[in-house]
């Protein structure tokens, strides 16, 4: 939804049930998309593409920890709201210890 939100994908994604606050129409479109990779594809060639996404996920976030790591705090966006919590926490972190 943040990445629609961004322009990043269609505003189609971003749309959101009033009453479950589920983004129903990108569930249903992400669910047709996998039935339909999963009636024409064989098994083998899913087990190995879900094998390469999971690496890919793992990967990425990987690099944002070494990014995160080695970047200082202060080149680093981060939202006001997340700052907020990460001042608060690091301050009893700090108190407690």
């Amino acid at each position: 939804m943040a990445m629609a939100r961004d322009s990043l994908f269609p505003s189609f994604f971003s749309k959101v049930n009033m009453h479950t606050q589920v983004p129903v129409k990108s569930t249903i479109l992400t669910g047709l998309v996998a039935a339909t990779l999963s009636f024409c594809m064989d098994v083998e060639q899913l087990a190995g593409m879900v094998s390469v996404g999971t690496l890919l996920a793992f990967t990425m976030v990987a690099i944002s920890v070494l990014i995160l790591q080695y970047v200082p705090l202060d080149e680093v966006p981060l939202p006001s709201s997340l700052q907020a919590v990460i001042d608060s926490v690091s301050l009893c972190l700090q108190q407690c210890y």
